[in-house]
């Protein structure tokens, strides 16, 4: 594996981080009456500058597969982090736990979210 955009995913973590209510692992992005939410790769995606498309389902909710643009959200993260496929499954089927997501990004990547990289 190439080198992994580890700026882009401190991004994606920090914002989940300060606001945990815009994060759910269960879809790629969810609209409702109380606000907007994203799984990680949705919210790498929008970190990044892309637009979720939200489409309504078949049970009345609001929910994100694809960008504005056209791409498909899991496939993007993957790209724009420089990650296969194989390794965004891994980070992208996590529980709603942030402690579980870092150690589940630390396992795969070797990457420590709590430590600040020296620039």
């Amino acid at each position: 594996m190439s080198d992994v955009n580890v700026e882009l995913l401190r991004t994606a973590v920090r914002n989940i981080d300060q606001h945990p209510e815009t994060w759910n692992q269960d879809d790629w992005g969810r609209k409702s009456a109380c606000g907007t939410t994203m799984c990680l790769a949705g919210h790498i995606v929008h970190a990044a500058g892309y637009e979720l498309s939200y489409t309504l389902n078949a049970w009345g909710v609001f929910v994100a597969d694809h960008t504005t643009s056209g791409e498909f959200i899991p496939d993007l993260a993957q790209e724009l982090l420089n990650i296969d496929w194989v390794t965004g499954d891994q980070l992208w089927y996590v529980s709603n736990d942030l402690e579980e997501l870092k150690d589940t990004i630390y396992e795969v990547l070797g990457v420590d979210l709590d430590v600040q990289q020296s620039v």
